[in-house]
């Protein structure tokens, strides 16, 4: 039962209130936590001997303090809000003859039901304080997941970007190498199966799609422009729809009804707290970031608004570009970035080159903003209308795993969101209908220096394989979203549609890769060259239907069960690739045979056992994504529009591409999907437990098992069919190889079944990652005094997706494509298997007009795994694949066994061949301080804070892994005997597993200014 002055109150929100009530018909208010994009609140106050309190006065607060509503308790002591924006609120509660109290924090997240259960006592007047609880706050949905409120987006911001605030999170794997994005992965899928959805919409997802292992960044979205946000890794609820991997579920903030603003500033310099080893060059690298929150009202009690806006000039010092400086040159040692300076100069008359070789500034310029307003159209219906955007200019920007800086190299990037939401309910009903537009856009501009690579001493200069690259996404999202209520069943039925359009021009190796085997192969001008050339863009459009129907079914008072089915269908874009009838003739495969359309059903069941203190949720379901638009892009360039350069020689034009006499064109490259291709599928299972503790704590415990399939993996249709001949090691050669010092390589043409073409990629859904993880987080979040959060997370994921995070196409082909010893290699350890995370954070803050708070963050993971292999360009078995190639026990050659366990590889010694990801990255650990003292003035009683920042205070070396457990030695012989049996000279690495080149983040102090909001 409500109170009648409910309607007198709606819309007072405060300036942080981050609130807008919608739908506010509650009388009869059975919809609760039914939507994806608004929470509900229930509870019940009893007196001390257990009888309900009826006409308990009852005062919805922001958590700043300003009323947002006020209601009654009914003869059963219950209270019921429908359709809460997320967010931190307070709850006062006061009856004639008890203590009052105020309930805190109270969090209401979207998608569920924040629950009170509490006491009043009976107290004579006079009443003098209102008396502080928590503890008694509980939130039921039916789907686990960690939760982000607006005080942990306060917190530790690296990066003003909302999902930056992950890296507080074990549920997904932080990069911790400089790049930042949705994770590296998350349910052991790489971060570019992860999906994005904001207020409702999914928002574009544009990355480099060259890296598999490319965190995907979204800008538009800024910290201080949400609300909260959650991490889904198994979303029962029916509704949401395409993605096998997790869901980064966000919602925007929104203006109050008092005029409020709250700017900030801060600053950072290289000099200030940094390490000499991350900004060798002593740079300067001056940072500053400033920017504003604007809300207030339109109409009182009507309508609301909210801008923010933000500038930032980012200035990050990187390290030397190769940590091992040393090497031959002539029979001497010497430095290589002061050899190869010379070596420019003297051998190519190139002289504008120095800045390859020493530490480069990457930067960061560009501004993002959003601007959001709510209207109340009537008591029972709303419209919510955003638009977000981010424009920026990158120098020298990470590009996924290589050695080389790529200096000189840009990026243009751009997010534009728009999105609008209305929203209307009854007593019985609920009606939910959302639009979104969204749109990214990534230029990666090359530097002037095509790769150059110098094979045997591992180390690269000049530009990057992955660049030049243009990638432009545009997304049309709808759905509509229909409930009702009958009885104990609440039904949701609607329906989706996602319309996206892409344009993609990229070819790895588009700008020229130069190998040299070491310095006096480079001096003599003496290597191979590499070049993948092509003019076309590919521009297709896909689009997915979905429609589901769901019952949550109150089976008993503490019993929840979700049951729902989901149907989706992924059309297959118009624009299809050429057909390529040389390719026809020859092999008698089709490259352009797809189907139309690709369906799926996707059931889902779900429970929730609410007893006490204890919340027990389950569920089981299915999930199908979306057809990868990363290998569709790819199969409509390499239809015939690419053809590839390769050679060996002397190259006197070095750094421009050698000509055509010394470097032909092989003959084009091509990428065929298999007729059989259909959207990724993934069976999901959870099982979560939670307890509420006293003082405000609770336990989380949760475990899940993940299987994806139809996951696509690459075999080469132009390699042929069987080896002709072997190593002395017993592994498969598919070609005639040539060795130039340290460096092997196949001649161009002798790997190829057809010789008028390069490497045929045949694309199909035989693919599949199995992943397990459990995770256990303690959290205590107050409004005042101590916050505390940890969380560990022990995962393994095993799948058969080999070169799943290399950015060369040829390294995702199997080394031993027939088995090895009747076993299949390929299945083993996933390239993004992560077993131990583990993050705590801890904020005191005292209490008073001018508070002083601490607070420090720690993280810490298990390193990345990798095969014991060879230097990367060295291809043994002459598939065209130069890092797939792993080493062999059988080499006999003395010291191996110590080298690979000592560099942490002690499960890969078992077998001919070591293990695939046998071997693993040293831990990596980073620590962060946060200092906020409040300054002795507060316009408007808001204080001002004065914040002192220091990121990765402590932080594990970090960058290239040195993968090579054995080295070609420069001065052997490589020998094949008549049967084309290859005999290769062969010498342990000694500097295995350590760092060929570090790419960690720097220490940042940070000083700034911030008015709370």
């Amino acid at each position: 039962m409500l109170s009648g002055r409910l309607m007198s109150t709606i819309g007072r929100a405060g300036p942080r209130s981050l609130v807008l009530v919608v739908a506010l018909a509650l009388a009869a208010s059975n919809l609760a936590a039914q939507s994806l994009t608004s929470g509900a609140l229930k509870g019940t106050f009893r007196s001390a001997d257990g009888r309900p309190l009826r006409g308990v006065n009852l005062t919805l607060e922001s958590k700043a303090g300003a009323t947002i509503l006020t209601l009654d308790t009914g003869f059963d002591g219950e209270f019921r809000v429908s359709s809460l924006h997320p967010a931190e609120y307070r709850l006062l509660a006061e009856l004639q003859g008890y203590q009052p109290v105020r309930v805190t924090p109270l969090m209401v997240t979207a998608g569920e039901t924040t629950v009170v259960d509490a006491v009043l006592e009976r107290k004579p007047p006079p009443i003098l304080a209102v008396q502080e609880i928590t503890g008694s706050v509980k939130r039921v949905g039916s789907a686990n997941g960690r939760t982000i409120d607006a005080r942990e987006f306060d917190l530790f911001d690296y990066r003003r970007d909302a999902v930056d605030a992950l890296r507080g999170s074990t549920e997904v794997v932080w990069p911790m190498d400089g790049r930042s994005g949705l994770g590296l992965a998350a349910a052991g899928l790489p971060g570019s199966r992860s999906r994005m959805i904001v207020d409702g919409v999914v928002e574009s997802q544009v990355r480099h799609l060259g890296l598999p292992s490319e965190p995907l960044s979204y800008s538009a979205q800024s910290r201080d422009g949400l609300a909260q946000a959650r991490i889904l890794t198994a979303p029962l609820d029916a509704e949401w729809r395409g993605t096998v991997g997790s869901v980064f579920a966000a919602q925007s903030r929104s203006g109050g009804d008092r005029v409020v603003f709250s700017p900030f500033v801060s600053g950072s310099a290289a000099k200030l707290g940094g390490r000499a080893v991350d900004n060798p060059l002593d740079s300067a690298a001056t940072s500053f970031q400033v920017g504003a929150v604007l809300s207030g009202a339109v109409s009182h009690d009507t309508a609301n608004f909210l801008l923010r806006f933000d500038y930032r000039s980012l200035e990050i010092p990187t390290a030397n570009p190769w940590e091992h400086d040393e090497a031959q040159y002539r029979g001497a040692a010497v430095s290589l970035r002061e050899t190869l300076s010379s070596i420019a100069v003297d051998s190519f008359a190139a002289t504008a080159i120095g800045s390859q070789f020493v530490p480069a500034v990457r930067t960061w310029k560009g501004a993002t903003g959003m601007g959001k307003v709510n209207w109340m159209l009537s008591p029972t219906s709303r419209v919510a209308a955003r638009l977000s955007f981010a424009d920026w200019r990158e120098r020298t920007p990470y590009l996924g795993e290589g050695v080389s800086l790529a200096a000189g190299s840009g990026l243009k990037g751009r997010d534009v969101s728009a999105a609008i939401g209305i929203s209307t309910a009854g007593t019985k009903f609920a009606n939910e209908l959302r639009a979104g537009l969204s749109a990214g856009r990534r230029d990666f501009t090359a530097g002037p220096i095509a790769e150059t690579a110098l094979v045997t001493d591992g180390v690269a200069f000049g530009g990057s394989s992955a660049e030049p690259a243009f990638f432009d996404v545009r997304t049309l999202d709808l759905s509509n979203a229909f409930q009702f209520s009958k009885g104990n069943h609440q039904l949701k039925a609607g329906v989706s549609l996602t319309s996206t359009a892409y344009q993609h021009d990229y070819r790895f190796g588009g700008g020229g890769i130069f190998r040299f085997a070491d310095l006096d192969q480079f001096g003599a001008a003496q290597g191979s060259f590499y070049q993948a050339v092509g003019t076309e863009i590919a521009r297709f459009s896909g689009t997915d239907l979905g429609a589901f129907f769901q019952d949550s079914w109150l089976a008993a008072p503490d019993v929840q069960v979700l049951l729902g089915l989901r149907y989706d269908v992924s059309f297959v874009p118009k624009s299809k690739p050429s057909f390529n009838a040389p390719w026809f003739q020859a092999s008698g495969i089709r490259n352009d045979s797809l189907k139309t359309s690709k369906k799926g059903i996707s059931p889902r069941i779900g429970f929730v056992w609410d007893v006490k203190d204890w919340i027990v949720r389950g569920g089981v379901g299915v999930q199908y994504g979306s057809l990868d638009p990363t290998t569709y892009g790819e199969a409509m360039l390499y239809d015939g529009g690419v053809t590839i350069r390769r050679g060996t020689g002397t190259f006197a034009s070095w750094p421009l591409a050698p000509d055509a006499a010394l470097v032909p064109t092989i003959g084009p490259a091509l990428t065929i999907l298999n007729r059989t291709l259909r959207p990724p599928r993934a069976l999901k299972a959870e099982l979560g437990f939670t307890r509420l503790l006293p003082r405000g704590y609770s336990l989380h415990l949760t475990g899940g098992y993940y299987h994806t399939d139809f996951l696509l993996r690459r075999t080469d249709l132009n390699r042929p069919i069987d080896p002709i001949g072997t190593s002395q090691e017993g592994r498969p050669v598919f070609g005639l190889l040539r060795k130039v010092g340290g460096f092997v390589s196949p001649i161009p043409g002798s790997n190829r079944r057809f010789s008028d073409f390069d490497m045929v990629s045949g694309l199909s859904p035989v693919g599949f990652a199995d992943h397990y993880e459990v995770t256990a987080s303690l959290e205590r979040r107050l409004s005042e005094a101590l916050s505390l959060a940890a969380s560990y997370t022990f995962s393994r994921t095993t799948d058969n997706m080999v070169g799943s995070r290399s950015a060369d196409p040829a390294d995702q082909l199997s080394p031993f494509p027939g088995g090895l010893n009747g076993v299949d290699w390929d299945r083993g350890t996933s390239d993004f298997d992560v077993p131990h995370r583990f993050a705590a954070t801890a904020e005191y803050r005292s209490r008073g007009a001018n508070p002083v708070t601490v607070g420090a963050r720690y993280r810490i993971r298990s390193g990345l795994p990798f095969t014991a292999g060879f230097r990367q360009g060295v291809d043994l078995n002459a598939d065209g694949a130069g890092g797939n190639d792993p080493v062999s026990l059988g080499s006999g050659l003395t010291g191996l066994t110590e080298v690979l366990a000592a560099g942490g590889c002690p499960s890969g010694l078992g077998g001919q061949f070591v293990e695939r990801n046998g071997c693993r990255e040293k831990m990596h650990q980073g620590l962060d301080l946060r200092l906020a003292v409040g300054l002795p003035f507060s316009p408007k009683g808001r204080p001002v804070f004065l914040e002192v920042n220091a990121f990765n205070v402590v932080a594990t070396a970090t960058g290239v892994v040195d993968r090579a457990a054995l080295l070609i030695a420069p001065t052997g012989a490589l020998t094949t005997d008549g049967a084309g049996n290859v005999t290769l000279p062969l010498t342990v690495n000694s500097r295995f597993g350590s760092l060929l080149a570090r790419r960690g983040e720097p220490r940042v102090v940070r000083i700034g200014l911030r008015m709370d909001y």
